[in-house]
């Protein structure tokens, strides 16, 4: 009988997980508003966002030649100002940055993004 209340108490019957009672604790779900960087008005904070979301992915993608979704989608706003991107460029840039902020930054410099742009 013991068993089968514990089961009961502490099991979702329908998913099978258990779960613990905290009134302390709170749990949330967070998503998304858009997927998209390029829903974002402005391309210095687009930028931003994405290397300092991304740095590591565009990193290896940049060293394996090999494109993903978050480097198209860099490219891509890169493209959008005075210079074509040149994922070589990229490389460089990442591999002389310190950290995600540095590489975000010295993207901006190297394109020569302005703040206010729209």
């Amino acid at each position: 009988m013991l068993s089968i209340f514990w089961d009961l108490g502490t099991t979702d019957v329908l998913s099978g997980a258990a779960w613990e009672y905290s009134p302390d604790q709170f749990h949330t779900i967070l998503s998304a508003d858009s997927d998209s960087y390029s829903d974002i008005s402005n391309d210095y904070f687009a930028i931003k966002k994405l290397v300092l979301s991304f740095g590591d992915e565009l990193r290896s993608q940049l060293i394996l030649g090999a494109p993903g979704e978050e480097l198209n989608a860099l490219i891509t706003l890169l493209s959008d100002n005075k210079h074509a991107a040149d994922e070589g460029d990229l490389l460089r840039l990442a591999m002389t940055s310190e950290h995600d902020l540095a590489f975000s930054e010295n993207i901006i410099s190297f394109y020569q993004i302005s703040k206010n742009n729209n």
